[in-house]
C-alpha cells in the first residue's frame, strides 16, 4: 500500500484503546489520540470496512489531552492512556464496560455500576516483569517491549512501577553489563519491597521460591512466577467488591474456579460453610493450602487441576455449590465449565474478569441459560493502561 495521509478528527475511544474517527466512508482507528483531537494519520493498514494509522501530529488537542509524562509513551508497550486526564481515563473505561456488554453480551442497558478509582495512578504496581535481550555487538537490552511487541525498549524508571522495583531492576541490569549477573535472555520478574520470601507463614518450606503479598493486612504467599494483582493500593478493595457482589451466606457451599494462590477463598471462608478451591497452577494449589493453614481454615479445600474438568467431575459425583466465584485468565472460561454451572442448581454467579469482552461472551452464554446479569463493577485496576477490571454477578431468573 502507498503512503497515504489524512487528517482525522476523533470522536471516541474503542475498547482496546485507539481512537476512533472517519476518513470518507471508513472508520480509522489511531492509538495514543483522544476523543476531540484533529490529528495527522498515517495509514498503515486497509480493510474493506476499516482503516488503521498512526499518530504523525496533533493538529487540535482534545480538551482531555494531557502531556504523558513518561518520555518513552508512544513506543514503550505498558501504556495506553498516559495522554489523557485521569477522570478521561475513568469515563472511558465506564463506558467502553457499557458497549461491550451491549454489543457483545447482546445486554441493551447493562447494570454498570460507577468505576472505582485507583488512590494512586502511578507507582501502584507491586511486580513487574521485564525482558533481557542482547543483541550481537550491541548492548544488552532491558526493559519493556514495545507497542509491536517485537523489540525491548529500554527502561530505567517506569512511572507505573514501585519505585523499589525500579530500584531492583537497575541493580540487576548493572550487575549484567558489569559481568556479575552471568544470566541468559529472558523474563524476569521483579516484586516491591516488603514482598521478600521471608514469610514467617507455615509452607515457607514449599518447593519453590515464593513471595508475601499483603492484602487488607492479611499476608499471603504467592508463588515467585505466580499471579497476584498488581495494584498495591488497590487489591483490597477488590476484595471488599467482590464479597459485597455475592448474596453469601453462612451456610453456603461456594466454588472458587480458578482461585490461585486463594486471595478470594481465605476472605470468603469466614463468611460460609465451605469454600471449594479450584486451579490448574500447582504451585499456587500449593501456596493456597498454606496460606490456608497459616490462617487455620478448616473450612476451605484447594484442588489441582483445571476448572473445566475438575468441576464436571464434582458435579458427576453428587457435589452441589450454591454459588461460584469465577476469575479466570484474559481467555475467560471455556465454554464446557459455563455449561455444567448452567445445569448445576446454583443460586448465583459472581465472575471477576480483567478482559471484559471475554467476560461478556461468557455472560451472554449464562444468560441464554437461564441467569440474570445483576451488576458490573468497574475497577481501575490498571492506571495508564487500557485494561479495566470488571466483577459481574449473575443471578438465577
Amino acid at each position: 500500500m502507498r503512503s497515504r495521509q489524512a487528517d482525522v478528527r476523533i470522536g471516541t475511544i474503542a475498547f482496546g484503546g485507539e481512537g476512533v474517527g472517519r476518513i470518507g466512508e471508513k472508520v480509522v482507528f489511531v492509538p495514543f489520540t483522544a476523543a476531540g483531537d484533529t490529528v495527522r494519520v498515517e495509514i498503515t493498514e486497509e480493510r474493506k470496512r476499516y482503516l488503521r494509522g498512526v499518530p504523525l501530529d496533533v493538529l487540535e488537542p482534545g480538551p482531555e489531552r494531557r502531556n504523558p509524562p513518561c518520555p518513552l509513551f508512544g513506543r514503550c508497550g505498558g501504556c495506553d492512556y498516559q495522554h489523557l486526564s485521569p477522570g478521561e481515563q475513568l469515563s472511558v473505561k465506564e463506558r467502553q464496560v457499557r458497549e461491550v456488554f451491549q454489543r457483545i453480551g447482546k445486554i441493551p442497558d447493562p447494570p454498570v455500576l460507577p468505576i472505582v478509582p485507583s488512590p494512586e495512578v502511578f507507582h501502584y504496581r507491586g511486580k513487574g516483569e521485564y525482558h533481557l535481550r542482547r543483541g550481537k555487538g550491541r548492548v544488552p537490552a532491558f526493559g519493556f517491549m514495545d507497542v509491536r511487541g517485537g523489540t525491548v525498549v529500554p527502561v530505567s524508571r517506569c512511572l507505573l512501577m514501585d519505585d523499589s522495583i525500579n530500584g531492583a531492576a537497575n541493580r540487576f541490569f548493572a550487575d549484567v553489563l558489569a559481568g556479575r549477573a552471568d544470566v541468559p535472555d529472558g523474563r524476569y520478574v521483579f516484586w516491591s519491597d516488603g514482598e521478600s520470601a521471608g514469610s514467617g507463614l507455615p509452607g515457607e518450606g514449599l518447593p519453590f521460591p515464593a513471595v508475601t503479598r499483603q492484602v487488607k493486612g492479611v499476608s499471603f504467599l504467592v508463588p515467585r512466577e505466580g499471579f497476584s494483582q498488581a495494584n498495591l493500593f488497590l487489591a483490597g478493595t477488590l476484595v471488599d467488591e467482590v464479597l459485597a457482589a455475592g448474596g453469601w451466606k453462612p451456610g453456603d457451599s461456594v466454588l472458587d474456579g480458578y482461585c490461585g494462590s486463594g486471595l478470594f477463598s481465605l476472605f470468603l471462608a469466614s463468611r460460609v460453610a465451605r469454600v471449594t478451591g479450584v486451579d490448574s497452577d500447582g504451585p499456587a494449589v500449593l501456596a493456597a493450602r498454606a496460606n490456608a493453614l497459616a490462617r487455620g481454615l478448616d473450612g476451605v479445600v484447594f484442588l489441582e487441576g483445571t476448572a473445566e474438568e475438575t468441576v464436571r467431575d464434582l458435579h458427576g459425583r453428587g457435589a452441589r455449590f450454591d454459588a461460584v466465584l469465577l476469575d479466570p485468565p484474559r481467555a475467560g472460561c471455556g465454554r464446557s465449565l459455563l455449561e455444567t454451572l448452567a445445569d448445576a442448581p446454583l443460586r448465583e454467579i459472581v465472575y471477576v474478569s480483567c478482559n471484559p469482552a471475554t467476560q461478556a461472551r461468557d455472560v451472554l452464554l449464562l444468560v441464554e441459560k437461564g441467569f440474570r446479569l445483576s451488576s458490573l463493577r468497574p475497577l481501575d485496576m490498571f492506571p495508564q493502561t487500557k485494561h479495566i477490571e470488571v466483577i459481574a454477578r449473575l443471578t438465577r431468573s
